[in-house]
């Protein structure tokens, strides 16, 4: 049962990653056809990209202060493994 898990768990991770690449993909390619645009509209991406740089630094300290450490809802041995314990 705990071997099942570990494969399921594994194969969703897998599945997110792959998902998590095809999403940074597309957002390159709009990326670059933001920049062959005019002046104008390269003056109010560069001022949405500051905006979005500070957020993107913003938002992971203020996380790791307030979220919860762990996974509660997962059993025990899962915990371990995934907290880089060995079973015992």
């Amino acid at each position: 049962m705990k071997f099942l898990a570990v494969l399921v768990l594994l194969g969703v991770s897998t599945l997110l990653v792959s998902a998590h690449v095809t999403t940074t993909a597309a957002a390159t390619t709009a990326a670059a056809t933001t920049a062959t645009t005019a002046a104008a509209t390269t003056a109010t991406t560069a001022a949405a990209t500051t905006a979005t740089t500070t957020a993107a630094t913003t938002a992971p300290t203020a996380a790791s202060t307030t979220a919860r450490r762990g996974f509660p809802d997962l059993p025990k041995w899962l915990q371990d493994i995934l907290n880089g314990k060995l079973l015992g």
